[in-house]
Formats: C-alpha cells, structure tokens, sequence
C-alpha cells in the first residue's frame, strides 16, 4: 500500500481595503477622512398666497436645482469588496469589525485566528470569499452564526480547534465550495448547520475536493451532513471520518455522497466506532472505500447492498502501526469487529482487495460474485477458516496477484498496510 499524506497549507494573511489605505488595528479609527464639495444656487420657493417665487438668497436656501451638491459629509463610504486578504486575529478592534461589517465579498482569504469573538456577526452581508475560509482555536465561538449569507469559499472551509464550538449553524447558505475540514474541535456535537445543495468545484490545480471531518472527541453522529440534499463536483471526492472517538450511528448524513456519480466517491472510515453504514444505499461503483478500525457494534456491511465495483482499492481491517510502546505493534482492542462481509452480494469488479487482521471475522462467502480483482490480500484474519479463502480466490476468473496467508485458528491478526 502506498502512503498518502494529507496536506494542509497555511495561509499568508494581510488587511486591506478596497478602494481605502489599509487598516491598521493601532490607527485610531476614522483618521481615514474623505473631502467634499458644497454649492449654492437658486431654488423655487412657495409664497404665502400660494404663487412659486424665486428666491436667490444663497445663505438663507437649499438648492434642489438638477445636478446640484449635498453639503452632507457623512461618514467616508464603507466598502463591499475587499481586495487581498482578510484577518482578524487576537484582540479584535472596532475598527477591524467596522470594515468587517460591509463587506460582501473578500477576493482573497478570511482568517478568523485566536480571538474571543463569541458570534461572527460582523461578518453578516458577507456572500463569498475568493479563497480559503479559516476558522481556528477560537474559544468564545460556539456556532458560526454570522455567516448565513456567506454562499461561496472558493477554496477550503477549515474549522479547526475552536474549543467551544457546538456546531457549524451559520454555514446554512454556503453552496459553492473546494472542500471542508472539520477537526479538533473537542466540544462539537452535531455537524448541524451545512445544508441544501452543494457544488464542490475545482481549486489551485488539486485533484479531488476533500470532506475531513476527525479528532472532534464529542461528536456522536455525522447527521447533521443530512441537510445537504444533493453533492455535484467537478472532481472526485474523498470522504474522511477519521479519529472520532465517539461517533455512533449510522451514515444517512452522506447519502447525498453516494449518490455523486460513478468512480467519484472516495470513502474513508477510520477509528470512528460508528453502529452501521446504512445510507450508502445510493452507492454502486466507488473510487474506493477504507473501513479501518475500532468499529463499532455492526457486526457487517449491509448498507453497501449495491455497491459493484470499486476502481481502487476496497480495505477492510486495521492498521495502528508502530506505537511508542510496541513499535511492531497494535492493539487487539482496536482491530475491526466486522464478523461478515454481508452487503457486499453485489460487487463483481475490484482494482485492489484487502482483508487484514479483522479480529472477529467468519465468513466471507458474500464476495461470491467476484469477477474481475486486481490484486488480492486476505491475511492474519485469525477466526476466518482458510479453506473458504481459497474457495473464494478459486471462483474469480479474472484474478491479479493474490496472497492468503496465515488465516483461520493459529494465526493472528496484524497489520500489514498503512492505507493513508
């Protein structure tokens, strides 16, 4: 298997105005000053039996003549668009959430970094953002409310670390994204707050959008994914459910990602004890599928009942690889519960097939209509008889490479792939 980093890039991040100077948080607010223009002339009066009488007394009239010039100064206009890219970071001034409150559209990032905003609502006209949307270690936030208008990040979507975050109500009017990373944020109960229709795009030459949702330690359902009622994407798409310690259920909230067309979902669920992956009905040929790990208490894949082909690699087992105390190692305890590989009647087509170290499998005959495998691993399944391995392999006609090793009473389980 190959190693698959995850990468995250930081942002460069600068404040200013379109159209103004820049605002510095230690300039004193409205030192900014904008100069107007005054004139006079004449203008028709009404006399007191009623007749229009011209008056041309200057000092004592307004004129209302076409094309003349209000004397009101005002406050200097604020502007709708920034041009660059927008940070409010630390103590955040007046005047930082003054030139916050107009604006509707940034072209460049929105970095929202380690203050004690407790809402967003200077940012309420604001409909899209040119770049990267960033939202972390936050610790007065605990929703997004502010946000609602917001329609498009042309980029990334990060809420990363913001301690007291509860949910993402705010996001409701996004619609058009890259992608959005949803981790570290230990307080986090519901995915609440995304909603409608998607249209993942292209951004900055990467090859698939990313949904990234791990390390949310409170979070116990990915529900709240269920207000999106239909996904379109010019890429394909990868799903991550990675390190959430407490998440249950089942996987509804993605129905609208599998039903993103044929060889577009990529599906990742990784030491995230969820109770089933029923609400993947929709999803008949996969890029490819990863079930990794401290399953919960589903005991098989029906959910998956018309999955066919995956055109990558579908994973079942457990790799924890190398730990500070065993550097050979896993942990029994972690290992997939999965007993069956029930739900998967109909799949006929896989590039790569790997079963490794599940630690309560039994049976396997729902591989049965297997035709075309690439390349095949079933090993150190401890509980899997070997002779139905071998029944299985016997019936592919189109079969790759396959290795099936040290499987049934006798062996144990291990890992032997980092699927990353």
């Amino acid at each position: 298997m190959h190693l698959r980093p995850s990468v995250f890039a930081s942002v460069a991040i600068t404040l200013a105005a379109c159209g103004r100077p820049a605002i510095d948080p230690g300039q004193d607010e409205g030192a900014d000053e904008v100069g107007t223009e005054t004139g006079s002339g004449s203008t028709d009066t009404e006399s007191t039996d009623g007749e229009s009488t011209e008056s041309t007394d200057s000092e004592t009239t307004e004129s209302t003549d076409e094309g003349s010039e209000s004397t009101d100064t005002g406050p200097p206009p604020c502007p709708e668009i920034h041009d660059g890219n927008f940070t409010l970071s630390g103590s955040v001034s007046a005047a930082q959430l003054e030139a916050a409150s107009c604006l509707v559209e940034i072209t460049g990032d929105l970095h929202i970094e380690g203050t004690e905003l407790t809402e967003l609502d200077a940012f309420a006209s604001l409909e899209r953002v040119g770049q990267r949307l960033t939202i972390i270690h936050n610790t007065g936030l605990t929703t997004l409310s502010g946000l609602d208008a917001l329609e498009e990040v042309r980029d990334r979507v990060q809420v990363s670390g913001n301690a007291g975050l509860e949910s993402l109500a705010g996001l409701g009017g996004l619609r058009r994204l890259h992608g959005l990373t949803v981790s570290n944020n230990p307080d986090l109960l519901s995915l609440e707050g995304v909603q409608g229709e998607w249209e993942l795009h292209a951004w900055g030459g990467g090859i698939q959008s990313t949904i990234f949702v791990a390390g949310n330690d409170a979070l116990t359902s990915v529900d709240g994914l269920g207000g999106i009622t239909s996904v379109s994407s010019e890429l394909p798409v990868r799903v991550v459910l990675l390190n959430n310690e407490v998440l249950g259920g089942d996987l509804t909230g993605l129905s609208a990602f599998a039903a993103l067309p044929d060889d577009t979902l990529g599906l990742s669920l990784q030491n995230s004890p969820i109770d089933s992956v029923e609400g993947l009905e929709a999803l008949v040929h996969a890029r490819y599928l990863w079930i990794l790990g401290l399953a919960g208490d589903y005991v098989d894949l029906s959910g998956l009942d018309n999955l066919e082909r995956v055109s990558a690699e579908l994973t079942i087992g457990y790799c924890q690889g190398p730990t500070e105390v065993d550097p050979d190692g896993y942990d029994p305890q972690n290992l997939a519960h999965i007993q069956s590989l029930a739900g998967l009647e109909q799949l006929t087509e896989v590039a790569n097939l790997d079963i490794w170290g599940n630690l309560a499998l039994t049976d396997i005959s729902a591989l049965a209509k297997l035709e075309t495998v690439g390349d095949l691993d079933i090993e150190a399944n401890p509980l899997l008889p070997q002779a139905q391995v071998d029944a299985i392999v016997a019936g592919i006609p189109n079969l790759g490479s396959a290795s099936t090793n040290f499987n049934g009473a006798g062996n144990e389980p291990s890992c032997g792939f980092i699927p990353w």
